[in-house]
């Protein structure tokens, strides 16, 4: 790169003829200019500095993006965090909330994926914390089946997509593309429910039950609670419902909800 040159020997250093010593090659590196391998040290150093002050070396900036995975499920964790990186992410990950949130006051992520049961620190307090940084993180909730309404909740306050476990790892890496490709702020939106009642051939109880769990994600118990209605009559309706749209779990049928054309956000 023209910062230092080999040049012939010249008349400086003499070599005995017949004495083997030094080769044509050898006297020529002798003679490489001092000048020039200065200059090559000082430039070396000069990039190492400016790399230092970037914080970020070159590899980085090819970076699909940065993800934390923040559960205290050691496997999946380490299942995720070498999917991430396999796919071009840059990732690192926390047991808990409390490691987690030291994480992101020390560095910045795009995307935090977050179980919402840990010990110490919990996904939804980790969420309200991360209104206080600038710029906050996108975030996945990821849940099972028991804390559905919170994850709902999670939703409607602005995470951008959430997991049921169990769930394959292409699910996770799925929903990482989806909201790594959006941009500004998560919104939680009701889908047109008479196009989806109309679509699927649901009766106005079916209709009606769907969008109560999609609102709250409550139990069967706790629906029936709300709309006057037994267990078991919530339950048979939502059974037909998961039929008609092609679901069979809570999470699928909420995922497949949020996907169909929208109305304004909730409130």
């Amino acid at each position: 790169m023209g910062w230092y040159h080999i040049r012939p020997a010249t008349g400086n250093l003499r070599a005995e003829q017949n004495s083997g010593i030094f080769s044509k090659t050898a006297l020529a590196v002798l003679h490489c200019r001092v000048q020039d391998i200065v200059v090559f040290a000082v430039s070396w150093a000069l990039l190492t500095k400016l790399d230092e002050i970037c914080g970020k070396r070159l590899l980085d900036t090819m970076s699909l993006g940065k993800i934390l995975i923040v559960d205290d499920e050691a496997m999946l964790v380490e299942s995720l965090t070498r999917a991430a990186l396999a796919e071009g992410y840059e990732a690192e990950s926390a047991p808990d909330g409390e490691l987690a949130w030291e994480k992101l006051q020390r560095s910045r992520f795009d995307l935090v994926a977050t179980d919402l049961r840990m010990p110490k620190v919990d996904g939804p307090t980790l969420m309200s914390r991360l209104s206080e940084l600038t710029p906050s993180p996108m975030l996945i909730v990821m849940t099972g089946y028991a804390s559905l309404e919170a994850a709902v909740d999670c939703l409607r306050k602005g995470a951008a997509d959430f997991l049921e476990k169990p769930f394959e790892v292409e699910d996770f890496l799925e929903a990482v593309r989806k909201v790594m490709g959006r941009t500004g702020k998560s919104v939680f939106y009701e889908p047109e429910w008479d196009k989806v009642c109309t679509q699927y051939n649901l009766t106005k109880r079916q209709c009606e039950v769907l969008r109560a769990l999609f609102l709250t994600g409550k139990s069967n118990r706790e629906l029936a609670e709300d709309l006057f209605l037994s267990t078991n009559t919530v339950k048979s309706h939502l059974q037909a419902a998961f039929d008609k749209l092609g679901v069979s779990s809570r999470g699928q049928l909420l995922q497949k909800l949020r996907e169909l054309p929208a109305t304004g956000p909730t409130t």
